[in-house]
């Protein structure tokens, strides 16, 4: 599992610097039948939708379909249920 802590170091001419975060990793259940339901709702366009699966999200298709990429945040939502912004904004 992901949980622990990470750092992150920096070097340059100016100098280092590094800082570091603990992370802890909740899964939380999903219902798959309403995924690509709410790929479709949250605007996931409709030659990316194949990614949508009822069992979940197919990283692969999205893959091999260049113009899907960008699409990846929109696919974690619906994936996990909630947005994953919240984690990240300082």
């Amino acid at each position: 599992m992901d949980t622990g802590r990470y750092i992150c170091k920096a070097q340059n001419e100016m100098g280092s610097s590094s800082d570091s975060v603990e992370m802890q990793v909740v899964m939380e259940k999903v219902d798959r039948g309403e995924i690509a339901a709410c790929c479709l709702k949250s605007g996931v366009p409709p030659e990316c939708l194949g990614a949508c699966t009822s069992r979940g999200i197919d990283i692969d298709f999205s893959i091999e379909q260049p113009q899907c990429v960008n699409e990846i945040g929109r696919y974690l939502l619906c994936a996990r249920g909630k947005s994953n912004t919240m984690c990240c904004e300082k």
